[in-house]
């Protein structure tokens, strides 16, 4: 007598910067494990139909249980970041054949459609023809992407935040966006410009949160654009609080499994202060690029005092300095500094771009007579 099919189904719907997670039945005491190369297999077929954004199709595979199409699909999603979170929701179908074979049949939403991922990735080309120089470093080719978001892209706080804000492509079309959509678009941009990057999903103040993760010449930094776009928005005013920082930099204000992603240990800053010396030929691109970037950052007040009095005996005008306060007072340690200085023949003034985790990027005016 043939077997009456079986029938499962699962469905749930994606919150803005988050994967899936769902419940689904114990594994039958029949099950058929599948294999690892298979596993890799089905992901594959599962992914090659979610990046042509097919809402609806059917793979079918062998062995185990509604379990391993659930592995299935997650490994599918996190192989391609962009197309992971541009999935708002799905349900999958499974029935069952004859010997162990099954057929899933997936329904999947999308934030975008086909012709909306379509113009972000034409966009994406467009815009790098006309920010990207020939010779560029990977180096400048991120700063430069990130420039260009922070200043072209606004926080959306609007009371009822549209669908559109967690993409890329309503980043690219209203000029607005949430952090979803800021870390899709630097997803894109980076990408498109040959630099590895992947989305982050964490937290903040205990409020989901996603940016990006970064390689750069084989080590991975924290870049999060959203963060570093001043808010209420300030056209052309960009910030390097959180420009390639690290995971213990990073972890002051932000949380994150930090076993699912590459960790972060390098001090940019450093590195580029020391690539300074070691490639000549790229020496003036980097010493812009650490004097923007506010320069090696110091932990302790002498080493901070000591960089402000020679830039004093230099008679330096302006000049910018990184400092890393942790628990300190920021206020009571540079008026400790400022007030031990010979003001007789000079005056001193400063403003501060300060955020949540005690670094702050300190930028001094002087005048003298």
């Amino acid at each position: 007598m043939r077997k009456a099919p079986l029938i499962l189904a699962v469905s749930f719907m994606l919150a803005a910067g988050s994967m899936p997670t769902a419940v689904f039945a114990d594994t039958p005491a029949n099950a058929v494990i599948v294999s690892t190369q298979s596993l890799s297999a089905y992901s594959k077929s599962i992914l090659a139909n979610l990046q042509l954004q097919k809402t609806t199709f059917s793979v079918p595979f062998y062995g185990s249980d509604i379990n391993n199409v659930k592995k299935f699909m997650n490994e599918a999603m996190k192989a391609d970041d962009y197309i992971g979170y541009i999935i708002s929701g799905y349900t999958i179908k499974v029935s069952t054949g004859s010997k162990n074979t099954f057929t899933a049949t997936f329904n999947v939403t999308y934030r975008e459609t086909k012709d909306q991922t379509a113009y972000v990735k034409s966009k994406s080309k467009e815009i790098l023809a006309s920010i990207l120089k020939d010779g560029m470093t990977d180096f400048e080719k991120e700063r430069t992407i990130h420039d260009w978001i922070v200043k072209n892209v606004a926080y959306d706080k609007s009371k009822a935040i549209p669908e559109s804000s967690y993409t890329a492509y309503g980043a690219l079309k209203s000029g607005k966006a949430v952090c979803q959509g800021y870390t899709l678009l630097t997803y894109r941009l980076l990408s498109d410009a040959g630099i590895t990057n992947r989305i982050v999903r964490g937290t903040v103040r205990d409020e989901g949160h996603s940016w990006n993760l970064v390689k750069l010449d084989g080590l991975w930094y924290h870049l999060d654009t959203t963060w570093d776009d001043p808010t209420p928005d300030r056209k052309d005013m960009v910030s390097y609080r959180y420009y390639n920082v690290t995971d213990t930099q990073l972890s002051r204000d932000h949380a994150w499994t930090e076993s699912d992603y590459p960790t972060a240990t390098t001090d940019f800053r450093n590195l580029l202060n020391d690539m300074i010396t070691s490639d000549s030929a790229k020496a003036d691109a980097y010493k812009t690029l650490l004097f923007d970037l506010g320069g090696v950052v110091t932990n302790d007040t002498e080493a901070l005092k000591a960089k402000i009095q020679e830039a004093i005996a230099a008679k330096k005008r302006e000049f910018v300095f990184t400092h890393d306060f942790g628990n300190q007072d920021m206020d009571k340690v540079i008026d400790s500094i400022i007030f031990g200085l010979d003001m007789s023949n000079m005056s001193i003034g400063y403003s501060v771009d300060y955020n949540s985790n005690g670094v702050a990027t300190l930028i001094f005016n002087a005048s003298y007579w």
